[in-house]
């Protein structure tokens, strides 16, 4: 995890609200696979780095939100858990707010394959 951590830091971004940017650095797949091989029930998932440094609104059909490392205060799920690094990945469906500064992960269910 230290070693995504140090990568997160260092990283290319593009923002992608006034609050969140996803990750687009061309290395990101390498330190990704790293951390999908410890995480064998999210096997074929699209892993997504993500950086939010306020409240920001999170709207997907379903996902896993890996914590990874907290920029700053407590992030937490808004009427839900805090997100601490190294917890379990946190399931949603539909939408969730977090609020906080954090790097984190979204790990999107596979897409049926088209016959």
């Amino acid at each position: 995890m230290a070693e995504l951590v140090a990568f997160l830091e260092k990283a290319h971004w593009e923002k992608r609200g006034k609050d969140t940017s996803i990750c687009v650095d061309e290395n990101l797949e390498s330190v990704l696979a790293k951390l999908a091989s410890g995480l064998p029930d999210l096997k074929g998932h699209d892993l997504q780095a993500w950086k939010t440094t306020r409240s920001t609104r999170i709207v997907k059909t379903a996902a896993y939100l890996i914590p990874i490392c907290t920029i700053e205060g407590m992030p937490r799920v808004e009427n839900g858990p805090e997100l601490t690094p190294g917890s379990r990945p946190f399931y949603f469906e539909d939408e969730i707010v977090i609020s906080g500064s954090l790097y984190y992960v979204l790990a999107l269910p596979p897409k049926p394959k088209s016959d």
